[in-house]
């Protein structure tokens, strides 16, 4: 059984050091149903494989989003950060709500080895980076569920993986080879 943490979170300027919010659960779902403000630079973590944290409440402010662990993030809240999302290797962000990956003119990097997976029958507009095969090869961009539309350009930064699972369906815009 997960937890819920339903409380507000307001993440602040200020020190040094990494700001993270995530569990470290090695099975079920962690919850932040609560507003998470980031007025800087923030981590969101899945520690554990078997694990996954789900923000189900609204993301919002200046800091960026990074992506860390080898278990499942999932943002399913109608978030309005305005800063870039990276996905560090070995890690899943699953996005199941429109805005799910912020809103203006940020870009969401995939790098060697990580996940982007869409779910839920979403329509974004995001620029998106992707490198690699994702994790387990399951693909750097991949459709878990539904029927899920990311217009915005996918730039390659090496070969890499999309992918749609059995009974989804991904529609995508442009696709730019970068260096590939």
């Amino acid at each position: 059984a997960g937890v819920d943490v339903s409380k507000g979170i307001d993440v602040n300027a200020g020190g040094t050091g990494v700001r993270t919010i995530g569990a470290t659960n090695s099975s079920g779902v962690a919850t932040y149903s609560g507003n998470v403000v980031m007025n800087t630079n923030v981590t969101l973590s899945a520690s554990n494989s078997a694990g996954t944290t789900l923000f189900s409440g609204t993301v919002s402010g200046s800091g960026a989003v990074t992506v860390a662990g080898a278990g499942t993030v999932t943002l399913s809240g109608a978030n309005s950060f305005t800063n870039n999302v990276g996905i560090a290797s070995g890690a899943t962000l699953v996005a199941s709500n429109n805005s799910a990956l912020g809103a203006g003119s940020g870009t969401t990097t995939v790098s060697n080895g990580a996940t982007l997976a869409l779910a839920g029958n979403i329509a974004e507009d995001e620029n998106i980076t992707i490198a690699g095969n994702g994790v387990g090869s399951g693909g750097a961009l991949r459709n878990i569920s539904g029927s899920n539309t990311n217009t915005g350009t996918i730039t390659l930064s090496a070969n890499a993986r999309i992918n749609a699972d059995t009974n989804s369906t991904l529609t995508i815009g442009t696709i730019n080879l970068g260096n590939v």
